[in-house]
């Protein structure tokens, strides 16, 4: 196990890491079972088990009946060369492979115009080309040989897969021919994404809920800036369409929650009974001393148990709720007692997340879905009557939820300006400002007095 620890980790991420080597002994079971179905494998049920932490139940084998089927395989089957190969060169230049895409995706380009890039993406080919397979396998597992499983993806995973995104994406445009102007080989592209944006999808949790939206942003970004350089034309709005229609509907942010929740509790459960953690940390680490014997983390796992549930909840039942701002309120209040609800708890002052900015982030996604559908929409009616709509009405085979603005629950602000679509969310201000562009509006409350302007892409976004 003593492999498995990362040089220079500390606190918390100390007791995360050791924690992912040890087998599963003791913890919670379930105390209202007359609220659910079984929880043994195969079974189903509707919400996390209330713990008492008298005697064990295995959350991971919850977690898999709830969201997995069969035997799937794990990310080191399906992205080998990823795996075994130094990925160093695809980390290192993450930065500069991102400034580089920023300046050129404001219009189409070729590789002669861009040799650096060009060569970049040259040297990442085999890395795309097994980014590619893996996204075409279904029901990807991501962790392998831990004692027990661990769903969520690896961090410098899910970095090196955002870089392999964007590569997808330049490399796409790059390599189209001039004849068909990139349409056929982007679409592709973004489907590849689409599909890997899935996999994270399953893999639950709050690393994977952000893993899976920073890839998805990266694609409906993609996606405004090709219909509004016409790298993606009228006659290829359709298409789009249906590719946006068939992506995974994404987790809401209340499955998020509670997979975190989960989570959670099967690393109580792993501390626990008293003691044994302690002296088997203290034990690989060579520091007799490093944790007093009797489990000082967990003098009372019942009310640390507890104090997992009370935190969860609230967030769950509040996203349950359609999205909105008034939500968001509520959330980020609850958010900001995190102190309080952690306590004197050494366990609950390393371990719970602070879930506010996490439902606005999952907000801006939302809107950025429904936006960009919007906006394929616009173009392919253009492309069927020949001129833009003058109401976001006219777009009669577009469900009317599409047509919601997250950030106000009515529809996106639209006009034509200089006979070209006009269309943006209000912001988290919730004012409807005309379109008066600032990124930030949908992400802080200090922007107010702006919106957040979808199309056509503005400049330097």
């Amino acid at each position: 196990m003593a492999a498995k620890i990362r040089q220079g980790i500390v606190g918390g991420v100390v007791i995360a890491g050791l924690v992912a080597g040890l087998a599963t002994t003791s913890g919670c079971r379930r105390s209202d079972e007359g609220d659910n179905r079984s929880a043994e494998a195969g079974g189903v049920v509707d919400r996390p088990p209330a713990p008492d932490c008298v005697q064990r139940v295995d959350y991971v084998a919850w977690y898999s009946a709830r969201h997995f089927q069969g035997d799937w395989p794990c990310g080191r089957d399906v992205y080998p060369f990823m795996f075994d190969e130094d990925v160093e060169s695809a980390l290192r230049a993450e930065e500069e492979l991102a400034d580089a895409l920023n300046a050129a995706s404001k219009s189409p380009w070729a590789s002669s115009e861009l040799p650096g890039l060009a060569e970049y993406l040259r040297e990442l080919r085999p890395y795309l080309e097994a980014y590619t397979h893996g996204a075409t396998s279904d029901n990807v597992r991501w962790f392998c040989g831990a004692d027990t499983w661990w769903p969520e993806p690896h961090p410098d995973y899910t970095k090196f897969s955002r870089v392999l995104g964007k590569a997808l994406l330049a490399a796409a445009w790059m390599d189209a021919p001039p004849a068909d102007h990139g349409a056929a080989s982007l679409l592709e592209a973004l489907a590849t994404n689409f599909r890997h944006a899935g996999h994270l999808r399953h893999a639950g949790g709050l690393t994977a809920f952000f893993a899976n939206s920073i890839i998805r942003h990266m694609n409906y970004e993609a996606i405004r800036r090709a219909l509004s350089t016409q790298l993606l034309s009228g006659k290829d709005a359709a298409a789009v369409l249906e590719l946006l229609h068939s992506e995974d509907e994404p987790r809401g942010i209340a499955e998020t929650y509670r997979c975190e929740w989960l989570s959670l509790l099967d690393l109580l459960q792993q501390l626990h009974p008293g003691g044994e953690f302690s002296n088997r940390v203290a034990k690989e680490l060579k520091q007799n001393e490093y944790l007093p014997a009797g489990g000082m983390m967990l003098r009372s796992p019942k009310r640390t148990a507890t104090g997992i549930d009370n935190w969860f909840r609230p967030f769950v039942e509040a996203a349950e709720r359609p999205w909105s701002v008034e939500t968001y309120r509520q959330v980020d209040q609850l958010a900001r007692k995190r102190a309080d609800k952690a306590g004197g708890d050494l366990f609950l002052n390393i371990n719970l997340p602070s879930l506010g900015r996490t439902y606005l982030f999952g907000m801006t996604i939302e809107t950025e879905r429904r936006g960009t559908i919007v906006i394929a929409a616009l173009h392919a009616y253009r492309y069927e009557h020949d001129r833009w709509p003058t109401s976001l009405d006219q777009l009669e085979t577009l469900s009317p939820t599409m047509r919601v603005d997250p950030f106000s629950g009515r529809a996106f602000g639209y006009e034509l300006r200089d006979d070209r679509p006009w269309l943006y969310s209000v912001g988290l201000d919730g004012v409807d400002d005309g379109g008066n562009h600032d990124p930030r509006a949908a992400g802080s409350d200090r922007k107010k007095g702006h919106d957040l302007v979808l199309f056509p892409v503005p400049a330097g976004s």
